[in-house]
């Protein structure tokens, strides 16, 4: 080991005695490998082998400070499945062994006006809300988070290619949810990158015609395969 850093949670060591190793930026144009020993686990947190780690738009804008400062060392990664390897005593829903998902909340106060209606996602009144900063994510060997944001996954579960839908899946499927009805048979994806192309499936797999507009001419076989009925190269 070359190069020492410094975090609060997270002591940096040799990969040796490591209890994981991170790949963590420790400025905004340098990644390194980062073995590093976890804090004590917490009585209600989890621990978890991560087994895949989606990569997304919001973690490269975080890194690279475009949407304000960060404080480095840091490892993002907000869209995860991993493997229980550890549990803290007062944990009940989860045991080791189990394969579980974490997204891109890590806590919430639990008391606010929304968090009492089921909407944790706008809670703002909680310390370190999101899946990553202080506390570190998927872009890691492992991951310590508190149990209540982690979840269970469905029987059959494709997790090698599943772990996007828990960030660009759900920004997708929540208007779907609140906005479309029966009615609406024909529809339309404007801009066909991570979040089009999980609208066009969700909307294929909902019966709706799906026409998918692209700048891109390349993409037009692709899209299909997604599930697109017609594709429009538009320039806007």
């Amino acid at each position: 080991m070359t190069e020492k850093y410094e975090h609060e949670l997270y002591k940096h060591c040799d990969i040796k005695e490591a209890d994981a190793v991170a790949w963590a930026f420790v400025n905004k144009d340098k990644m390194v490998q980062f073995p590093f020993k976890f804090p004590e686990i917490g009585p209600e947190e989890v621990r978890v082998n991560v087994l895949y780690a989606g990569l997304c738009q919001s973690d490269v804008h975080t890194v690279r400070q475009t949407w304000g400062p960060c404080k480095y060392p840091i490892a993002p990664g907000h869209e995860i499945i991993g493997e229980v390897s550890l549990v803290g005593k007062d944990v009940k829903d989860f045991k080791k062994g189990e394969i579980v998902g974490f997204g891109t909340m890590r806590d919430c106060c639990e008391k606010c006006k929304y968090c009492q209606k089921g909407k944790e996602n706008l809670c703002r009144n909680g310390k370190d809300l999101f899946t990553y900063g202080k506390y570190w994510g998927g872009y890691a060997t492992a991951m310590q988070q508190p149990a209540k944001f982690f979840f269970h996954l469905p029987e059959g579960f494709k997790i090698e290619k599943a772990a996007p839908l828990f960030c660009a899946g759900i920004t997708t499927y929540y208007p779907m949810l609140k906005f479309l009805t029966d009615d609406m048979k024909t529809t339309g994806v404007l801009g066909c990158g991570g979040l089009g192309h999980m609208a066009i499936q969700f909307l294929h797999k909902l019966g709706k015609h799906v026409t998918a507009f692209t700048t891109s001419e390349k993409k037009t076989e692709l899209l299909k395969q997604l599930g697109a009925d017609k594709v429009v190269i538009s320039t806007w």
